[in-house]
């Protein structure tokens, strides 16, 4: 297993959009966005989520995601690095010039001194969040973003959603049990108000 320390590194060239955006990376682009769809729709779908929490559901989520980037994307310049020294964090390195890390959105982290560094840009290369959102059933994926974030400010965004190629993909709502002790509404109409109701 390769482990890789983050350093301050505050030396490195400014974040330049037009580079970062350049037609070389469109494959990679692509190659991520499906990534996204495939963990979510034929591995994440398949696992009965009602039975966690919103945390359990997107951690999950993620280490699907992570494993599927991992397993189409990886190419000579687009490597995964599986942690951090003393953390569970891994990203991808992308043309030997950025870290692309990538999260549920919205993006939450435990506040450390690495994580400081993170949204501080102060890293011996440039982040970039791969940042994918859920609708609010967990039933599809709505957005796929490519992000530039400083100090909490988004610099740089790009919308990759509209990359995926969803042929056979398709959206399953989750089987929500119904609770018991709730009470249960049956409502009828009558056939009288019906007739009534035809009439006028």
């Amino acid at each position: 297993m390769q482990i890789q320390q983050l350093t301050l590194f505050p030396e490195k060239a400014s974040f330049n959009p037009a580079s970062f955006d350049s037609v070389s990376n469109n494959e990679i682009f692509v190659n991520l966005a499906n990534s996204v769809y495939e963990a979510f729709f034929t591995k994440f779908l398949q696992i009965d989520i009602t039975e966690f929490d919103i945390t359990t559901r997107a951690n999950m989520l993620n280490n699907l995601v992570i494993k599927t980037v991992e397993k189409n994307c990886t190419r000579n310049d687009f490597n995964f690095i599986p942690s951090l020294t003393f953390t569970r964090r891994g990203f991808f390195i992308l043309n030997d010039e950025y870290l692309l890390f990538l999260k549920k959105h919205p993006i939450s982290n435990i506040k450390t001194a690495q994580d400081d560094l993170i949204k501080a840009q102060n890293l011996y290369k440039h982040i970039v969040f791969l940042v994918y959102k859920v609708d609010v059933f967990w039933s599809s994926i709505d957005s796929i973003k490519l992000q530039y974030i400083k100090y909490g400010n988004i610099l740089y965004e790009k919308n990759i959603t509209n990359f995926v190629q969803s042929d056979g993909l398709s959206i399953r709502v989750p089987n929500i049990p119904i609770n018991p002790s709730l009470p249960q509404f049956n409502i009828k109409v009558k056939d009288e108000l019906i007739k009534k109701k035809d009439a006028k």
